[in-house]
């Protein structure tokens, strides 16, 4: 696929004459020219790209002051020239399309929305483990809620008391637990025995639900969760089909999958030298004289236990130790 500047080729090709960029050729791998389209009047191609199909390819669109107007989609079987966008400056698009592999005749929910809780890799941990906790749900038995020390501390595979999910994140205090617990864990994992929780004082000192929302951010997976009251009222079989999908076809996932949500971490910076000084205490629990947090958090402590309880759900409270010798 290429742009030419009106050659005597491209014009003995069309049976025309045509202006700089005004026509988008497509060669075979001999070099000879299959097929051409022209741009929409008024209009000139540049910086045309595949999308990943030999039917379809995106391109800028610029208008006769040299300004690239539009961003458009060209379908090179029917020569159509669909508008995706459209700005002042809109130069180098990049498109993707592939087939979603799900029969959408029948589908109801939002294939841009439903499930999409991973954007890049510098995400909060809780988007690794969403799409695994929706493919597990039925059959997990164990829930261990904390920071990166439950994430890092909770082996999942080696818990012999029942099946085990590490839904551990970052950033992370009582608040996320028990959003968790009550809209996820509880409504979804008909089997669960036990709640393992992190009880990491020295974390408890974010205004309330900024844990939260840290988490969350805005991807759309977790407003159409909300927005469709978390699946309890049906819908649910179709989430975990597209969850299976994604994982399915992401590696991002697969080390998460194996681990069940655990995060293995190497040996620690003391392990390798003794000498290690690095450590460093950056707030220290009980030097607020601001109770606020605390009793926020050990409310909601509260309410996770007596929650679990009303469903027959233990809870295990951790405090794991903080000296980097231990």
């Amino acid at each position: 696929m290429f742009l030419d500047f009106g050659s005597s080729t491209g014009r003995d090709f069309v049976g025309k004459r045509y202006a700089t960029h005004q026509r988008l050729f497509i060669a075979d791998s001999t070099g000879r020219l299959v097929h051409s389209v022209q741009a929409p009047a008024g209009f000139s191609f540049d910086h045309a790209e595949w999308v990943g199909r030999l039917d379809l390819a995106v391109a800028s669109l610029v208008n006769s002051n040299g300004s690239h107007r539009k961003v458009v989609l060209v379908d090179l079987v029917n020569d159509e020239v669909v508008e995706l966008a459209e700005g002042e400056e809109l130069w180098h698009p990049s498109l993707w399309i592939y087939e979603s592999g799900f029969e959408t005749k029948n589908f109801e929910l939002d294939l841009d929305s439903a499930e999409i809780y991973f954007d890049n890799p510098s995400d909060p941990l809780l988007s690794y483990k969403m799409n695994i906790f929706w493919i597990e749900a039925d059959s997990i038995e164990v829930v261990a809620l904390g920071s990166s020390r439950m994430s890092a501390g909770f082996n999942s595979n080696l818990i012999t008391y029942g099946k085990s999910f590490n839904m551990a994140t970052i950033p992370s205090d009582m608040d996320i637990f028990m959003y968790l617990a009550e809209f996820y864990i509880h409504k979804h994992c008909p089997r669960l025995k036990a709640l393992v929780v992190g009880i990491d004082f020295d974390l408890w000192y974010d205004l309330e639900s900024a844990t939260v929302m840290k988490n969350i951010l805005s991807y759309p997976g977790y407003f159409y969760d909300y927005n469709h009251q978390f699946w309890v009222d049906g819908g649910v079989d179709q989430i975990k089909m597209i969850s299976a999908k994604i994982v399915d076809e992401s590696t991002v996932y697969q080390d998460m999958l194996r681990n069940m949500g655990w995060v293995y971490v190497a040996e620690s910076p003391f392990e390798e030298n003794p000498e290690f000084s690095g450590f460093m205490f950056g707030r220290d629990s009980t030097w607020s004289d601001d109770s606020t947090t605390s009793r926020r958090a050990m409310n909601n402590l509260d309410f996770i236990i007596r929650s679990a309880a009303i469903k027959g759900v233990n809870v295990v409270g951790v405090i794991f130790p903080q000296s980097p010798e231990y």
